[in-house]
């Protein structure tokens, strides 16, 4: 239970679906950090697809995730080698459910209550909707590392550390396209194939 609620919290990160491989080279406009972020802030609804991998000390595993987010609803499928069909989770404010392939349901109010809940992780699991987008999460303190694109290329938070090493432009801006976060004992590694708005 802990691998899959685990892989349920990383497949916060992953956004697709645009036939833009993640093989596009960013645009790197020379932008301040406050533009940028303005414009990423304005994403607020997209489509991902990805592909996630964990590590502890004890194991490694990877699956598929395709993440749709319409403002504050979104559905979350994580499918593929992982000894399990699928999962689909289900989210919006106030409530957030998910779906075994067997039929099973957990609900939760908050993404945090559901790990809590079925695992007794603490994970952040909100801050992944600010997180993919290569942002900071709001009204929690924050260590940035920038290239000379103002691209965020580390973020601490939340005791998390996140490293984006690579961008892709898509359509008018760049996202990340390989995001590794780590916090002992897990290491994340998101790899997004498909950004769409």
């Amino acid at each position: 239970m802990k691998t899959f609620i685990t892989l349920l919290v990383l497949s916060f990160f992953i956004v697709a679906c645009t036939t833009l491989p993640t093989a596009n080279a960013p645009l790197n406009q020379p932008l301040r950090w406050s533009a940028r972020q303005a414009s990423l802030s304005q994403i607020t609804s997209w489509k991902i697809n990805g592909l996630i991998s964990i590590r502890n000390n004890q194991q490694a595993q990877s699956a598929n995730v395709i993440w749709s987010q319409n403002d504050q609803d979104y559905t979350i499928s994580i499918f593929g080698p992982l000894g399990f069909g699928g999962l689909i989770l289900e989210g919006k404010p106030g409530i957030v459910t998910l779906t075994e392939d067997n039929g099973r349901k957990f609900s939760a109010p908050t993404p945090e209550a559901l790990i809590s809940e079925t695992s007794h992780w603490v994970l952040p699991v909100s801050d992944l909707y600010f997180w993919i987008r290569g942002l900071p999460a709001p009204h929690t303190p924050s260590q940035l590392q920038f290239d000379r694109y103002h691209h965020i290329t580390s973020l601490t938070q939340q005791d998390w550390n996140i490293f984006y090493q690579k961008y892709a432009g898509i359509q008018n801006t760049d996202l990340p396209s390989l995001i590794v976060m780590r916090r002992p004992p897990l290491t994340i590694k998101i790899v997004i194939s498909h950004w769409v708005f």
